[in-house]
């Protein structure tokens, strides 16, 4: 045992180490995505293949942890390997990915006093749009340009960055609580990826501490830890693309720790607060408020006692919720609002919800996954639980449903479950190595081959999660 113990560590220590090279090369490589470079000049089929070999070492480490006894030497160890391979990031282009200039862009509008529901990117364009092309036909005058001044303003402070913001005809989708970790950054330094990564690696190095809290309540080993903070694909989306996932974390860890030890408003609160960061965690709350329904009902012996408790608990958790969208749902720009476009159009690397659309139509196949979603969520509910395992287990399962069947698979949303992986591993965790294909979207979407993308490399990313 001891031998095995031993090989085992030599064997993280090896992949720690490979996966530290990995990042330090990740980090140079990244410069040859430069924004202004023509994607197909990329070398994007190098960098798939540098993501899946990441994967590999990635997932060999965590068959060596199952046969590691922990200790204090080997947990640094691998606390300190996943801060560094986070730290690299700092100073690199984001690799084929442009959400951090629409969070610059609110957190700059925040920091200002402005409402980032209200005037869209293109409303807020210093100089007129299109007038050099207008200009360069005979006996066409420009239309007169007159954005919003102290928008303008803030829009002129971004400069390039500023030109870089995607989807410049709507407004923000970003719910109020992300909006002030956007500002945060802002505050710390306008207009800088950066500051904006720093105040994810604090959010990060919370969830580590959270994880860490959760591992011991579980009685599991502090060193499972590593399949959130060694995660490849997670290091690259969040820290270099900049992807806000990392700040979602620490509400859903206090949404489960609070499910764990059994204080079930603290969970439904927790829930409600990641839901105001991002809204698809609301869909966890009723685990808090079920669980509190069977523990009433337990002490009690009275139903009806028992969904009074399951009402207050899920009444609650709606009232954060609301409380903090309010200011996002109010005062919305409806005819230019990102938040109700990301509902009711927006597909991006969808799996089988192309199934769904092509045999229901969008709208009614948006509608099934709600309602498949939901079912699955019933169906999971009506078992009471053995055990906080049991529970974890069946939260894996919802957002596995929830992550095959929506219409946006994009890879950072791997994050979201990755936490839940620690104590429940699924198959979920292969998109780890499947993931990094949705690389290939951009140079085919130049190529005018999307098809090909839609059709063969989105199936060949999520098919193995089923098998």
């Amino acid at each position: 045992m001891i031998r095995l113990t031993r090989k085992s560590e030599t064997v993280i220590v090896i992949c720690g180490g490979l996966l530290l090279l990995w990042a330090g090369g990740l980090a140079l490589f990244a410069s040859a995505f430069d924004y202004t470079r023509p994607i197909l000049d990329r070398p994007t089929e190098a960098l798939i293949a540098l993501m899946m070999a990441a994967a590999l070492v990635y997932f060999i480490a965590i068959r060596a942890t199952i046969k590691v006894v922990p200790k204090r030497s080997i947990i640094g160890f691998a606390v300190v390997v996943g801060a560094l391979m986070r730290l690299f990031m700092f100073g690199t282009e984001p690799i084929y990915e442009d959400d951090s200039y629409r969070y610059l862009w609110d957190g700059a509008q925040v920091r200002a006093g402005l409402n980032p529901y209200i005037v869209t990117p293109y409303e807020a364009r210093p100089d007129p749009p299109y007038n050099d092309l207008i200009r360069s036909i005979p006996g066409a005058t420009p239309e007169p340009w007159s954005p919003p001044p102290a928008h303008a303003k803030v829009a002129r402070e971004g400069g390039e960055s500023f030109y870089r913001v995607a989807y410049p005809l709507l407004t923000s989708i970003y719910p109020p609580i992300t909006e002030g970790f956007f500002a945060l950054a802002a505050f710390v330094k306008p207009w800088s990826l950066d500051a904006w990564r720093a105040v994810m690696l604090v959010a990060e190095a919370v969830s580590l501490v959270g994880l860490f809290v959760i591992m011991r309540a579980l009685n599991r080993s502090p060193l499972w830890v590593i399949v959130y903070w060694w995660n490849p694909l997670l290091v690259r989306e969040v820290m270099n693309a900049g992807h806000m996932e990392a700040i979602l974390i620490p509400f859903l860890l206090l949404g489960w720790w609070g499910l764990i030890k059994g204080r079930h408003y603290l969970s439904a609160i927790g829930w409600a607060l990641a839901g105001a960061v991002k809204i698809w965690p609301l869909v966890l709350l009723p685990f808090a408020a079920v669980a509190k329904g069977h523990r009433t009902q337990q002490n009690t012996q009275s139903p009806t006692s028992s969904i009074v408790s399951m009402a207050l608990v899920a009444g609650a958790g709606l009232v954060v919720f609301a409380a903090f969208l309010a200011p996002q749902l109010l005062t919305q720009n409806r005819s230019h609002s990102g938040l109700i476009a990301y509902t009711l159009d927006w597909q991006t690397n969808a799996f089988l919800f192309r199934g769904l659309q092509a045999l229901l139509g969008d709208n009614v196949a948006r509608l099934m996954v709600a309602v498949v979603v939901i079912g699955s969520l019933i169906w999971m509910l009506r078992i009471r639980f053995s055990s906080p395992h049991a529970e974890t287990r069946a939260i894996v399962s919802v957002m596995w449903v929830f992550l095959l069947l929506s219409p946006t698979g994009y890879p950072w949303y791997l994050v979201w479950v990755l936490p839940f992986l620690c104590a429940a591993p699924s198959s979920l965790l292969l998109l780890t190595l499947t993931q990094p294909l949705y690389m290939l979207r951009f140079p085919l979407g130049v190529e005018d081959r999307t098809d090909i993308f839609q059709d063969f490399v989105s199936p060949l990313i999520f098919a193995p999660v089923i098998g």
